[in-house]
């Protein structure tokens, strides 16, 4: 900023003294007093601009596929099934961004240490909101879920089971993004709805999901030789 200063005011006054030859001469010395005032100001071994480190991002993500016209599947007591994607959200993508301080020595007399930004770092998460019918209801309950073949823990993921009865009501973010007249409640259809799944230890894409559902059958244990 020094430097800036001074060399405009140095070439103001060189030409209004010494003309256009002056204002050279008075612009160069400007600068060379501007540098040498930025430079005392400056700590040792800081840059002006911290480095900025960006992660890698992506523009497209895998889904899992789904069929048009597939079956419905029928359980009886307890299946692992895969079920069929049904409604998905384009993926959210979140910006991290972390500054690294470092503490820099200024020469001179009186000087002191100073902490500036030394590195700004900037990573990308990404999320997905989308449902997955499984088969048809009403199911007990869906008792395991694993992705790409490791079971999860139900208690941390952030999920809605639809055990698929006559009276279900549509699901709340489906309809907040798509609007009541649009969504459907798939009645008679078991199903699960993700909200917001971090991606990250899936290799950033949706992975492929199992689900193990039960469904008891009254009457059907005596039916089966």
């Amino acid at each position: 900023m020094a430097t800036l200063v001074l060399q405009t005011a140095g070439v103001a006054l060189g030409t209004a003294i010494g003309g256009p030859i002056g204002g050279a001469l008075g612009g160069l010395l400007g600068g060379m007093a501007g540098a040498a005032i930025d430079s005392a100001l400056q700590p040792q071994g800081a840059s002006a601009t911290p480095r900025l480190a960006v992660g890698p991002r992506i523009t497209s993500m895998d889904g899992i596929a789904s069929t048009e016209g597939a079956g419905v599947p029928r359980v009886y007591g307890r299946a692992r099934l895969g079920g069929q994607m049904i409604w998905s959200t384009r993926f959210l993508e979140r910006t991290n961004t972390s500054v690294e301080f470092g503490v820099a020595q200024r020469s001179g007399k009186g000087g002191g240490g100073g902490v500036t930004p030394q590195r700004v770092n900037v990573s990308y998460s990404y999320f997905a909101n989308f449902a997955i019918a499984i088969c048809e209801g009403p199911i007990a309950f869906v008792r395991r879920i694993f992705a790409d073949g490791a079971e999860l823990d139900l208690t941390t993921l952030p999920i809605r089971i639809y055990t698929g009865t006559d009276d279900q009501e549509p699901d709340p973010l489906i309809v907040a993004k798509e609007g009541g007249e649009n969504t459907p409640a798939y009645r008679g259809i078991a199903y699960v709805v993700f909200e917001e799944l971090p991606l990250a230890n899936f290799g950033n894409r949706i992975p492929q999901f199992a689900f193990e559902v039960v469904r008891p059958v009254s009457g059907l244990a005596r039916s089966i030789r």
